[in-house]
């Protein structure tokens, strides 16, 4: 697992450690990272627990997803889990645009590693965490399908400006760049970017950098129990 260390100064004379882990996640995370994302981006609970085991509808337009289990990777800080982020193997359409689904100078691979549901608590926000889970799922994405992607891609919904113009700023600096905008992607406001995955990773996406923040431990915990979490979702609803 990645520990993160947030300094947060507290008064003159005293400065506190915020120690904030970054791993992968487990069946018992799903439920508290979809009422996060809930909160984070005004859908109910239930939409968040069922798109962490599949992309959202809209995601469906771009990518036809693998059947394959999700990389979920979470940020906690000891207490409470304050970040979430998640990918899946995923085959671009048509919707998606050209240069992501047949571009020979992109990618010889016909499937990518496609993000979605980034998000982190208010509390959290401008101390390196977002950017330490995507390059976390972007690390798990190459060691579990180095032999099927190079690339990874994500959608950033365009309905509210400001929070998309965080997202893409965010992306930017981790070296996504934005595709052509097809007819879909325009009439649902949403906006593809993708990056290269393989030898080019970490600060601003140059060949060859090392990761800002990567995992060493090697563990493959995001191979969420849906067993398990599927009899939690049939607790809950009861």
């Amino acid at each position: 697992m990645t520990i993160q260390k947030t300094k947060i100064k507290m008064t003159p004379q005293l400065l506190v450690f915020s120690v904030v882990t970054i791993r992968a996640a487990t069946s018992r995370d799903v439920l508290p990272a979809a009422s996060l994302l809930a909160r984070t981006f005004g859908k109910p609970q239930v939409h968040f627990a069922a798109a962490l085991l599949a992309p959202p509808l809209d995601a469906h337009v771009f990518v036809d997803a693998a059947l394959e289990p999700p990389i979920i990777c979470v940020a906690d800080d000891g207490q409470r889990l304050v970040g979430v982020a998640q990918a899946f193997l995923a085959r671009p359409r048509a919707a998606a645009g050209s240069a992501a689904t047949s571009d020979p100078r992109r990618s010889a691979l016909t499937e990518v590693a496609y993000l979605q549901n980034v998000a982190i608590a208010p509390s959290h926000r401008r101390r390196g965490i977002a950017s330490s889970l995507v390059e976390r799922c972007e690390a798990q994405a190459r060691a579990r399908w180095e032999r099927r992607v190079d690339r990874a891609l994500l959608v950033v919904a365009q309905a509210q400006p400001a929070s998309a113009s965080a997202a893409v700023e965010l992306y930017r600096s981790l070296g996504y760049e934005e595709l052509p905008r097809s007819r879909e992607a325009i009439d649902l406001q949403q906006l593809l970017m993708e990056r290269p995955l393989l030898g080019c990773t970490g600060s601003g996406g140059r060949p060859g950098s090392p990761p800002r923040m990567l995992a060493s431990d090697g563990d493959d915990e995001s191979r969420v129990n849906l067993v398990a979490l599927a009899r939690e979702l049939g607790a809950q609803s009861m």
